[in-house]
């Protein structure tokens, strides 16, 4: 008898930069487990599956489960598509199950976004305001900004995907030099990352906006 293949855990399948991968997990009753053959294609795509791909499994064993990074498989660039994945396995001696479809959501895309800041600086403090535009999609962010001359201890600001404007304020800041890192992650855990480095001149009064 052919194995019998199932997908874990149940429920909606989604791939994104955090979650490249699907769990694959094969039983066969008789004979040990030989391969996992697999296609994805758009959903929308009039041939469907042409292109399969392989992947072994432990050839001793008669139960095993198989993590197997789909998304090396697609291209970059895919912001919320759906794909048809079809899947098969074979046993050592080629008995191959029927094959099976399962719809997979697709978003690989970092979420983008545009840091703005606004700085007012006094004779021997620094107001520094930060904030994000063009934003596409919802997101969490947090703001860390670490002192670097004189070195010191940074400070998180978080807004979460509720949040209308997603904007930090750090103010007091003794320091001159600056290192600000702006994170943010969408809802399918795709993740962007940005470091800037701002340098405050202490000396005169000014008010900056970038």
């Amino acid at each position: 008898t052919p194995p019998v293949t199932t997908i874990e855990p149940a429920g909606v399948k989604v791939l994104s930069q955090s979650r490249p991968s699907l769990d694959f997990h094969s039983v066969d009753a008789d004979n040990q487990l030989g391969v996992l053959e697999f296609c994805l294609s758009s959903a929308s795509s009039p041939t469907g599956c042409t292109t399969f791909h392989e992947a072994a499994y432990d050839n001793t064993k008669t139960d095993d489960t198989l993590e197997v990074d789909l998304l090396r498989h697609l291209p970059e660039g895919i912001t919320g598509e759906t794909y048809k994945l079809v899947y098969h396995s074979k046993d050592k001696y080629m008995n191959q199950e029927q094959r099976k479809e399962e719809f997979v959501f697709v978003d690989n895309v970092a979420p983008q976004f545009r840091i703005r800041n606004r700085t007012t600086t006094t004779e021997d403090s620094t107001n520094f305001f930060v904030f994000l535009e063009r934003l596409r999609e919802p997101m969490s962010c947090s703001f860390t900004l670490s002192p670097v001359h004189p070195p010191g201890s940074s400070r998180t600001i978080t807004a979460d995907r509720n949040a209308e404007q997603k904007e930090a304020r750090f103010d007091n800041l003794r320091g001159v030099i600056y290192d600000l890192n702006v994170t943010c992650t969408d809802e399918v855990g795709n993740e962007n990352s940005e470091t800037r480095t701002y340098t405050f001149d202490l000396e005169q009064s000014i008010d900056i906006v970038h």
